[in-house]
């Protein structure tokens, strides 16, 4: 059985709902890395300000046009 829990209810695998999960599993993963969370810290390399995630969400914090690093 596979990790993610999407599944086409009724139907059994074939290569074309594997490859479908696939895609959804992958840009599950890649949304939660550029997902914030609450209380996780930043700081810019170019100025050096730090900043507190108080409300999550996507993207990723930028600062001096750059992104920031998490602490």
């Amino acid at each position: 059985m596979n990790s993610c829990p999407v599944q086409v209810a009724g139907q059994p695998e074939n290569e074309e709902t594997k490859a479908i999960l696939s895609g959804i599993r992958q840009h599950s993963n890649q949304m939660e890395k550029i997902m914030t969370k609450v209380k996780e810290i930043y700081q810019c390399e170019a100025c050096g300000n730090v900043v507190e995630v108080k409300e999550a969400g996507q993207g990723e914090l930028v600062c001096c046009d750059k992104p920031m690093k998490k602490q």
